[in-house]
């Protein structure tokens, strides 16, 4: 059978010459190696690793298509037909095979933006072949080739020409924000000039994610309506009504964002919820779950309400008899991965918007032209924001809410996205709030229960949010609303992260837009705006997408996120030397540790219950030194054990001694010898990389340890002393008198207003009161973009 089969392949490539066949053979051993390079793309990794390879990945990449270029080209201009089709087909089915073979979306397998940054390259490819067709035909028209030249040359000045004055715009515009200020390039310890031109700028709106279609969620028509917790139905049969599990009671450990934790989520929540039939014509039903569903056959409603809680009520009105002045509000809207200027591109009704507010003389808005990021990722920008601190679990910092809810004030985090910052940031579970809302946007339309993270689906992708007809964002701002008018005589703590801009084509944030603006606009109409403190920020900018991947000035734009600050003018009149600061640092060099002590000032003023001061003794409240010996023991003992292995990688070898010299000292105070313990790894522990070993993610200890809790120690303790680093190191000698310099030190920054340096609280200070110049060491900034100075 073989034989006839090889037979009937020598007689149909008999009757084509040796340079046809030497050809074709040619072509596809050019797509071979064209998907080698693309394999090696698929190369995964931690962020660091990936960030820092970009350019090596990029290179790869551009072989692989240039080969792919060369080899049709050959078969287009060398072969012709039949031989022609079936190097097409070949070629054909080897892109196919090479470009599905990994459509993965996290850090690991992520052939999904692989194949998304492929296609992105591949459209200037086309586009230029476009005009090179059409060019050929309009020459073949005009039949004088003098002519064609000289219509084609000034038709190239012209567009170089516009491109030119088009990009040196958008530069001049790059640096200007609100009310016409601008970014003021040179500044002591920080000088911040842009290496290139921000080219997203000359693109009109959706140039990027043209092909997706529509930006509007689909039309959804509903059959029921709820209003004030009463549902209403009008469904010709039967209707089924599923009542979701709140945020508490479903959280039984840590919730893990990846298929398979979706899976997991589903399968607990769909045993807790609670599902009963009503009369298809019902009306004034009751309903006093939070998150619920009503199906009429196969069609959904949606819905998601604020049920005020009796037992948050009581709080605040026995915490409130210790407050003198009406409570004031705070707001904070947090946009991830958009970068100052993504805002001023992109936004262009929030820029009106906070134009608006300024000119009115009722509100004063405040723009920081010079904050820079902590961190590559949401993960320590969101961690120094939130806590002023790097460190997880019980050594954690004190997240803003939680001081801030325990002064009288009833605290809310709806979060647009399915996720549990708390337990994926800072791996201990939810706490400090009174109001947590995820869940409800796990719902399966937004947050696909296979490739979660896609590019084409999910709370990451270059598509439309939505859920059952309206955009996510809008409901947040209506649930936001809802709680308002709850709880309206008490101060109110709202978080609010916006997912929108997390995606590799910087469009999808459009949508956002409109629907942020008007809820501002709201806010100021009802008055709302006259007792509130709202912040607008960001952690980075994008960190995905050609502009960031490609070009120096993408990557330069990722470490300038966004801040606004967006003050009543009487609480300024008040407060004079607030302004006075403010303003000062609008030029200044500023970091997310700061965002986090200006809320820690706001804690202290009376308007936000600043007389509680039984709240401030609560800093200690289950904190451990990540340096106590005697608590940490264990974890010493664990870490001493892999003492010369492979935590992970990109660790500083000078950092991880000086962990273990500080293992040495806790272990000589305490007088100790390290005990030994068995099974602590997944793999033989002779199979653990030592530290000089080549990279093999499953055998280092990142991936090896069965207890992560002791692996997040020694993360922790690698986070302290690489943050110490940037101020010196304290002096360490175990013992107990060293961790109650620590709390003295802490307890008395209530009263000074910034990080005492030591201890888990290392950088920041208030805004509100402190505008003198650091650099990026003493501000806690990381790989930092001030061309003048260079991080330790």
């Amino acid at each position: 059978m073989g034989k006839k089969k090889s037979l009937s392949l020598i007689r149909f490539l008999r009757p084509f010459p040796v340079k046809t066949l030497t050809y074709s053979f040619v072509c596809q051993l050019l797509q071979i190696i064209s998907s080698y390079c693309y394999f090696v793309t698929l190369e995964g990794g931690e962020v660091e690793y990936l960030k820092d390879n970009a350019g090596y990945f990029a290179c790869w990449m551009i072989t692989s298509i240039a080969l792919t270029i060369i080899s049709i080209s050959l078969i287009y201009s060398q072969l012709s037909d039949p031989i022609t089709y079936v190097n097409y087909i070949l070629i054909g089915i080897q892109l196919f095979y090479t470009l599905t073979y990994d459509l993965g979306t996290d850090l690991q397998h992520h052939g999904q933006y692989n194949l998304l940054a492929c296609f992105l390259i591949w459209i200037p490819i086309i586009l230029g072949l476009i005009i090179y067709k059409t060019c050929k035909q309009i020459k073949k028209f005009i039949n004088n080739d003098k002519k064609f030249w000289i219509s084609l040359g000034a038709t190239f000045i012209i567009i170089i020409t516009y491109v030119y004055i088009s990009l040196e715009l958008a530069l001049y515009n790059w640096y200007y924000g609100l009310g016409g200020k601008s970014l003021i390039v040179e500044q002591d310890y920080c000088n911040l000039e842009p290496p290139g031109y921000p080219w997203p700028g000359i693109l009109p709106h959706r140039t990027l994610n043209f092909f997706t279609g529509s930006s509007q969620c689909p039309k959804v028509d509903h059959f029921s309506s709820l209003e004030n917790g009463v549902l209403s139905i009008n469904c010709d049969s039967e209707a089924l009504i599923v009542e979701r599990p709140d945020f508490v009671s479903m959280r039984q450990d840590m919730f893990v964002l990846t298929e398979t934790g979706m899976e997991r989520w589903n399968n607990r929540t769909k045993a807790m919820e609670k599902r009963y039939k009503v009369p298809g014509k019902s009306q004034n039903l009751r309903i006093k779950a939070e998150w619920f569903q009503v199906f009429c056959g196969d069609r959904e409603d949606f819905y998601i309400q604020n049920v005020p809680k009796k037992e948050v009520i009581e709080r605040l009105d026995k915490e409130n008899k210790q407050r003198t002045v009406p409570p004031m509000n705070l707001v904070v809207i947090m946009m991830d991965t958009v970068s100052r200027s993504q805002v001023f591109r992109k936004m262009n009704n929030l820029v009106n918007v906070l134009e608006t507010l300024n000119k009115t003389g009722e509100n004063e808005v405040f723009q920081f032209f010079r904050i820079i990021s902590n961190g590559f990722n949401t993960e320590y920008n969101t961690r120094a924001m939130y806590t002023g601190s790097q460190l997880r679990q019980n050594r954690s910092g004190r997240p803003y809410w939680d001081f801030m809810r325990g002064q009288g004030n009833v605290a809310l985090y709806i979060n647009g996205f399915c996720e549990d910052w708390m337990s994926v940031f800072l791996k201990k579970t939810f706490s400090g709030m009174d109001h947590a809302v995820s869940f409800p946007f796990c719902h399966f339309e937004y947050h696909p229960m296979e490739k979660t993270f896609g590019n084409f689906g999910g709370p990451f992708s270059i598509l439309r949010r939505c859920i059952n007809g309206k955009y996510v964002h809008k409901h947040i701002f209506e649930y936001v609303d809802e709680f308002w008018m709850n709880y309206k005589n008490y101060g109110k703590i709202i978080h609010i992260p916006l997912q929108e801009g997390h995606e590799g084509t910087g469009e999808v944030i459009l949508t956002v837009d409109p629907d942020l603006s008007d809820f501002i606009l709201d806010m100021k109409r009802s008055g709302k705006l006259d007792n509130t403190i709202l912040v607008i920020t960001s952690d980075h900018g994008s960190h995905m997408g050609p502009y960031f991947m490609a070009t120096e000035m993408g990557a330069f734009e990722q470490k300038l996120p966004v801040l606004f600050f967006i003050y009543p003018t009487w609480f300024l009149n008040k407060y004079p030397e607030f302004r006075k600061s403010l303003l000062a640092n609008e030029q200044k060099l500023v970091g997310h540790y700061d965002t986090h002590w200006t809320f820690r000032h706001l804690a202290t003023l009376p308007e936000f219950g600043g007389e509680i001061k039984s709240n401030f003794l609560h800093e200690m409240n289950d904190f451990t030194d990540v340096w106590d010996c005697k608590k940490n023991l264990y974890f010493m003992e664990v870490a001493y054990q892999f003492k010369g292995k492979l935590w992970k990688k990109n660790l500083s070898p000078y950092i991880v001694t000086m962990i273990y010299r500080r293992i040495d000292t806790c272990f000589a105070y305490l007088k100790h010898t390290p005990k030994e313990y068995i099974n602590l790894t997944n793999i033989p522990y002779d199979q653990v990389l030592e530290e000089h070993e080549d990279y093999e993610t499953y055998r280092t200890l990142e991936y090896a340890m069965i207890d992560i809790d002791a692996r997040y120690w020694f993360e922790d303790a690698y986070q302290d002393l690489s943050k110490q680093q940037l101020l010196g190191f304290t002096k360490f000698n175990g013992n107990e008198g060293y961790f109650q310099h620590n709390i003295d030190l802490e307890n008395a920054s209530w009263n000074t207003l910034k990080a005492p340096g030591r201890g888990r609280y290392l950088f920041g200070r208030s805004l509100m009161k402190y505008s003198d110049d650091r650099d990026c060491d003493q501000a806690g900034i990381l790989r930092c973009v001030c061309s003048d100075f260079v991080n330790n």
